[in-house]
Parts: C-alpha cells; sequence; structure tokens
C-alpha cells in the first residue's frame, strides 16, 4: 500500500516535512529520485514503464505525490496511469487549482487516486473517489 504522511506548517523551521512510500510491482522498472533529462527543473523518481512518477518537486517551488486508492475491487480496464497526474503538473505552467480544474472532466479516465499537490499558494487534494477539490488548513495529515 503506498502511503503519505506530512506536516504541513506545522513546524517552526520547515513549512512541508512530507514522508512517502512506493509500494509497486518488484518487476515495475523505475528511476530513483534524480533531474530528469527531458524535463531538467524536475526531481523526481520515475517510472520507467509509463514515464510519470509518485512524488516530484521542481525548481519553481511545485510538488506533487500520488497513491493508488485500493477497494479490493476490480481495477479500471485501459485506465491512464496515475504518474501522467503528476508528471503533467510539474512540467506545466498552471498553479495547483487551474491544474485540479482542468484535470476534473477526465479523472475518470485514471485509476483511482489520492492526488496531493502545491506550491508557495498552498496545499491542494483531490480524489476521483472523494469528489472535490480541498485545500489543506496548515496541520498533519
Amino acid at each position: 500500500m503506498c502511503l503519505i504522511t506530512f506536516a504541513y506548517k506545522s513546524h517552526p523551521e520547515y513549512s512541508l516535512i512530507l514522508l512517502a512510500n512506493r509500494d509497486e510491482f518488484y518487476a515495475r522498472p523505475s528511476k530513483s529520485m534524480h533531474f530528469w533529462q527531458d524535463h531538467p527543473n524536475v526531481l523526481a523518481g520515475k517510472d520507467l514503464e509509463q514515464g510519470g512518477t509518485w512524488l516530484g518537486i521542481n525548481q519553481q517551488g511545485k510538488f506533487t505525490a500520488v497513491t493508488n486508492y485500493r477497494d479490493g475491487l476490480a481495477s479500471k480496464d485501459n485506465a491512464l496511469s496515475r504518474g501522467a497526474l503528476t508528471r503533467d503538473f510539474l512540467t506545466s505552467d498552471q498553479d495547483p487549482t487551474g491544474y485540479l480544474n482542468q484535470l476534473l472532466p477526465k479523472q475518470d479516465k485514471f485509476g483511482d487516486y489520492n492526488l496531493l499537490i502545491g506550491d508557495q499558494s498552498g496545499i491542494y487534494y483531490q480524489s476521483n473517489r472523494e469528489g472535490p477539490i480541498r485545500a489543506l488548513n496548515p496541520g498533519i495529515y
């Protein structure tokens, strides 16, 4: 199971402390955190099968993380890779709310997900299982 926990504006010195794991099939090829050759401002691990990432930041101060949503039911056939959600935000010029709003009409084309994105303006959460975009308040999640 993929997990993310973070403290947002809850520490006197650090505005964000984030811990995450990637729980994927062992045989799925990936590359650990590095600056991407095709997008040199992105620092992230890379899924070598689909080209996305599960967690990353860029030099403009944007970050994003995604987890799957597992409920034991059959997965969607021909679903788009969730790693594209994070990749596309990190490589775009969009702010978090603009990105999430343009994602809403096509969110059901992806495997079920929990998406966390942010920049200096704030941190936002959206899931294609739970509905609306949420701006997150300072706290521990």
